[in-house]
C-alpha cells in the first residue's frame, strides 16, 4: 500500500512539470515564429468551394514585409469551367517579418481594435474579388477587398486550443482557428458597395500586381 501511494505521489508531482515544459516549449516556439516566421507549403485558409487548401508561393518581400499567394489557380480554372463567378477571387499572405514594420501594424490595428491583444501579431491574409463598380456611367470590374484578417502563429496557442495534428504542415490562416486576432474572410466578406482597392503607388498594390500577373499566366481574368 505504502508503495503504491509513494507512485501516486511521485505521479502528481511529474504531471505539473511535464506541463510547465510543454507551456516553455510553447513560450520559445511562439517567440521564435513572431521573430521570423517560416511558411509552409500549404494552407488552411477560409475561400470558396475546392480552394481551401491552397499552395502558398512567394511572391516578393519589401519594407519589412514578405508576400505571398495562397490561391489554388487550377481549382479556380475549374469553377470558372462551372459559370461559378466566386472563382475570380485570389487571397495574399502578408507576413510581419521586420520587427519595425509589425510594430507599425499593430498600432495601426490598436487604433481600430483597442480591445483586442496584437503582441503576438505575425501574418494577415487578404482576399480580393473581382468586383462590379460604376465608373463615369460605365459598368467595370475591378480587383477590391472582399476581406482581411489578422492572425498570430499557431504555436503562440496552447496545444489544446489548436486544430487536429493532421494540419501540421498548412498554415493554419482561417477564421474558426484560435490564432485568428482580429478580422473576417469568406463566406463572410465585406459587401460589394464598401470594397475598396489597394491603394496605388503601395506595397499592397504591387502585390496585386504580382497576383494579376500569375492570373495572366494561368489564363484567367486579370
Amino acid at each position: 500500500m505504502a508503495r503504491r501511494m509513494l507512485k501516486a505521489f511521485k505521479f502528481v508531482l511529474f504531471i505539473p512539470l511535464l506541463s510547465s515544459q510543454v507551456v516553455a516549449q510553447t513560450t520559445d516556439t511562439c517567440k521564435a515564429d513572431v521573430r521570423y516566421l517560416k511558411l509552409p507549403e500549404r494552407a488552411l485558409i477560409d475561400e470558396v468551394l475546392g480552394l481551401s487548401e491552397p499552395p502558398v508561393v512567394f511572391l516578393f518581400s519589401q519594407d519589412g514585409f514578405d508576400f505571398y499567394s495562397a490561391t489554388d489557380f487550377k481549382a479556380m480554372k475549374g469553377l470558372r469551367r462551372l459559370g461559378l463567378a466566386v472563382a475570380d477571387a485570389f487571397t495574399i499572405i502578408v507576413v510581419y517579418q521586420d520587427e519595425r514594420a509589425r510594430r507599425k501594424q499593430i498600432e495601426s490595428l490598436q487604433v481600430q481594435y483597442p480591445y483586442s491583444h496584437f503582441e503576438d501579431l505575425k501574418f494577415s491574409t487578404w482576399r480580393f474579388e473581382l468586383t462590379p463598380i460604376w465608373i463615369d456611367n460605365v459598368l467595370m470590374r475591378k480587383w477590391l477587398v472582399s476581406g482581411m484578417a489578422f492572425f498570430k502563429p499557431v504555436s503562440c496557442e496552447p496545444a489544446e486550443a489548436k486544430i487536429p495534428l493532421s494540419s501540421q504542415g498548412y498554415l493554419e490562416a482561417s477564421i474558426n482557428c484560435h490564432n485568428r486576432i482580429v478580422g473576417q474572410m469568406p463566406p463572410i466578406t465585406i459587401p460589394e458597395n464598401q470594397r475598396l482597392p489597394a491603394a496605388p503607388n503601395t506595397v499592397m498594390s504591387r502585390a496585386v500586381d504580382a497576383m494579376r500577373e500569375l492570373l495572366k499566366s494561368n489564363g484567367l481574368p486579370n
